[in-house]
Order: structure tokens, then sequence, then C-alpha cells
């Protein structure tokens, strides 16, 4: 017993030790400060990198916004009319959902791209001309702090509006970060055309933001619909969308839209997963029920081990109380010793009769009990009589079963008559 305390006690310390790290680990990571080199630009997040701002921002100007959260394929079969991708995404496109977004886009639906690399296939479109990112990499984006909003601009200049376009619209300049990239337009040689181009029906790019390195903003209409490009989310992101007029260009991109989605599913959060997974992501809620499953493993085995020797399994009584007094009154029956069974019940009639009027049991003859029960009740003639033959059967004499039931009855009679049944029943209870 003492070595099964210490066992549970070792077991609760433990339990207490994985909780407290748990915890600490948990503030730890939420404290800490993202990076620019690694960006969370999930519409969840509310950090530096993010774009829950922007999110909650369209949510309450009205717009209907969700986050979602289910594969490209349902979405181009959904009602909504366009989609938000910001990148980088923890789950790259692929080629299908590529095709499937441009063929969703040129029936009349907006793609908005936010993103420092975009990816090829998804802009160049035409045939006749290709457009070209130039990126800006430094390796200071390993030492800028995404919270600081002016070591992220540091000697970036705001751009003006190029042209008045509905984009630019009550907007003096917009302010990207250092980092952001620039996007040129070449015209593609008549002989480098790439056959694997599909949609030849794209207009050529229209540039909103540019400076003299590149464009920040520009657009591509394909078919009835339109691809937006935005090269810096930091324009969008929790940081950067109070600065100068970046939350009302923002707005600007999805003024002629009303059912508009933030692609969630790419950055993580599938719909094959459940809602309460999703919920409790980033928390310690895994670990720890993780680790209570350990501590419960253990706890049983400990239990299923023993620490003295093997003990026999306990054996119930199958018999009961009166099975007893069954078998024996059977045994009797079957061997015809009425005798015998004449000989228990007059022994007790004569304990209760000496019990009653305070006569010794063993030296009480048939005519003094006969005269005692004469005073306390009527009784015929034949009682003496009775009692002595009860005598003679318990002295050796045998009897018929008949007359064996006759004396029982008798007997019983008697009792009843003086209340001696009664009496017991009522102490019993």
């Amino acid at each position: 017993m003492k070595q099964k305390i210490i066992l549970f006690f070792v077991l609760f310390l433990c339990l207490i030790a994985f909780v407290s790290l748990n915890a600490i680990s948990y503030i730890r990571r939420n404290s800490a400060i993202e990076k620019e080199s690694f960006p969370n630009r999930s519409s969840f997040n509310s950090g530096a990198t993010g774009t829950k701002a922007f999110y909650e921002i369209l949510s309450q100007t009205g717009k209907d916004v969700i986050r979602w959260q289910k594969p490209i394929e349902a979405f181009i079969h959904s009602d909504f009319n366009a989609i938000i991708i910001v990148e980088p995404l923890l789950i790259n496109l692929t080629t299908e959902e590529i095709e499937k977004l441009l063929e969703w886009v040129s029936t009349g639906n907006k793609l908005i791209l936010i993103t420092r690399s975009p990816e090829p296939t998804l802009l160049n479109v035409s045939s006749d001309w290709t457009l070209i990112a130039s990126s800006n990499p430094s390796y200071k984006i390993y030492e800028i702090d995404p919270y600081n909003a002016s070591e992220m601009t540091h000697n970036t200049a705001a751009i003006n509006p190029s042209y008045p376009t509905l984009y630019s619209r009550d907007v003096i300049a917009i302010q990207p970060s250092q980092f952001a990239t620039k996007i040129s337009l070449s015209k593609t040689p008549s002989n480098n055309q790439d056959g694997k181009r599909i949609y030849l029906n794209a207009t050529t790019p229209v540039v909103h933001f540019a400076d003299k390195s590149g464009a920040v903003l520009i657009s591509i209409y394909l078919g009835s619909g339109e691809i937006v490009l935005l090269s810096d989310p930091f324009i969008v992101s929790n940081t950067g969308i109070k600065l100068a007029d970046n939350l009302q260009m923002a707005l600007n991109l999805v003024e002629s839209q009303n059912k508009i989605a933030f692609d969630e599913y790419h950055h993580g959060y599938g719909s094959a997963e459940s809602a309460l997974i999703n919920y409790f992501r980033g928390t310690p809620i895994f670990a720890f029920l993780l680790q209570l499953a350990l501590i419960s493993l253990a706890i049983l085995f400990s239990r299923s081990q023993r620490f003295t020797r093997p003990l026999p399994m306990p054996r119930k009584d199958r018999l009961s109380k009166l099975e007893y007094v069954s078998a024996m009154a059977e045994l009797q029956k079957r061997a015809r010793a009425y005798d015998l069974a004449l000989e228990n019940v007059y022994l007790e009639f004569r304990r209760r009769v000496s019990s009653l009027f305070g006569l010794d049991s063993s030296k009480t003859y048939p005519e003094e009990m006969a005269t005692q029960i004469r005073s306390r009740i009527d009784s015929d003639e034949k009682l003496e009589k009775m009692l002595r033959r009860c005598e003679a059967v318990c002295k050796g004499i045998k009897i018929g079963e008949k007359e064996a039931m006759d004396l029982v009855s008798y007997l019983r009679k008697i009792e009843e008559k003086l209340g001696i049944r009664k009496r017991e029943r009522r102490l019993r209870l």
C-alpha cells in the first residue's frame, strides 16, 4: 500500500510538471515576435504579419466575407464572386487548382492575389506579353521586426496612384515595405510563345500604383473577370494597413464585390479538420491530452502489477440460508421419517409452551403442560392424549404420514390459540 501511495504521488507531480511546461511554452509562443522572413498571412492571425484586421474591417463594413476552409474545387461552385489569396501559403496551389481558378475568373469573378512571389502561370495568361516580378532580396528581412512599421518602411517612399482608377479612388498614396516586389511588363517574342498558356483573351495589365522601379498594384481583365495583383502583403497586414492610405486602397480592391472569401484552406485550416480541432489549434490542449493519456496508461500499468504474493479469489457461498432446512425436509420425506419430523415440531412446541408458563422444558410432562394450557385457553379432552402420543413418538414409536400430519396440525392450532407464533413474529419485526 505504501508503494502505491508513493507511485500516485510521483504521477501527480509529473502531471503538474507537464501542465506547467505546456503553459510556459504556450505563453512564450504567444509572446514571441513574428518574423517577416516566416510570416503568417492568415486572417486568423492577429500578429504583425497576419491579415485579421483587414478581414474584420471588411466584415464590419457590411461585406459578406468568410474564411474559406475547403478546396478550390468546392469554392468555384459556390456563389462567392471574389477570393483573396495572401501568400506565402502553407499549402501551395497545384497546377490543376490554378487552371480551375483561371476558368472561374474568366466567367466574371475576381481573384485578388497578394504576394511578393507571384506564380507565373497565374499572371502570364496571354501570349502577347509577360509579367516580370523583380524581388528585393535582402538579408535585412531576417533582422527586421514586423511590429515596427518604421523599420519595415525604412528608406521606402510612399507610392502615388499612376492613374485615377477605381482602386485609387480617395487614395493619395500607399506605403509599401522595403521588401515590396516590383512588377514590370515585357512583350513576348512571337517565336517564344508558351504553348501551355490557355487564356489568350486577357487584356494588357492596367497599372494602378507604380514608381520608377515598377508597379505595386496591377489588374488584368481575363474574359469577363479580373485578376488583381498586389505585390506587397505588408500593405494589408495588421501592421501596414494603418499606414498612409493603405486601408482605403484595400477597401477599393473589393468595392464592387459583396461576397468575398479569404483563402484559409491553403494556410492549413482545411475542412478535413473538425471545427473543434481548429478552435484549439495553437494551444497546448493536444499536448496536455497526450500527456494525460500517457499518465493514465502508467496508472493502469501500475494497477496491474502485484506487489505481494497472489491471493485466492473470494468465493461466494452459493447456498441460501433456508437451503439446509429444505434439504432436510426433502430427505425426511423420501426416507418416510415422519417420526423425526414430528419430533422436531413437538420439541419446539414444548420449548415455547414452557417458556410461556415459566416451566423447565426438559422436565415438563404432558399432564402438566395440558393443565397449564387449559388454564389459558379452552381445549378439548384429547389434548393430554395428543401430547402423550407426541412424547411416545419422540421415544421411538413409528407413525404414518397421516397421523404425523394430524398431530402437527393439532399442535399448530394450540400455538395459534396461545398466541405463541404471533408473539415471536412481533419480536422479530
